[in-house]
């Protein structure tokens, strides 16, 4: 029991595996779509084809990026609020 205790001490943060977000469809909703990137799903801006970090991959996140870089187009309507995933 104590050499578990102690391995575990010993971790490295970087080598413990960190959780990755999966996409969502509702992403579409703020521009993005999902691409595959050395193995990782990331976030990709159907506007500016910019890939973010897997820990953008939370609409709050995605929703900045749309706000902050396409202004423009959040100022006169939002076109992706009406997109809808296919089935």
């Amino acid at each position: 029991m104590a050499s578990l205790v102690a391995d575990k001490a010993n971790e490295n943060p970087s080598t413990l595996k960190s959780k990755r977000r999966k996409f969502s469809d509702e992403y579409l909703a703020y521009g993005f779509t999902s691409t595959n990137l050395n193995g990782q799903e990331r976030p990709q801006c159907v506007i500016c084809y910019e890939v973010l970090s897997n820990e953008s991959m939370k609409p709050a996140k995605l929703r900045r990026h749309l706000e902050t870089k396409h202004k423009d187009l959040v100022r006169n309507h939002n076109p992706f609020s009406k997109l809808k995933p296919r089935n």
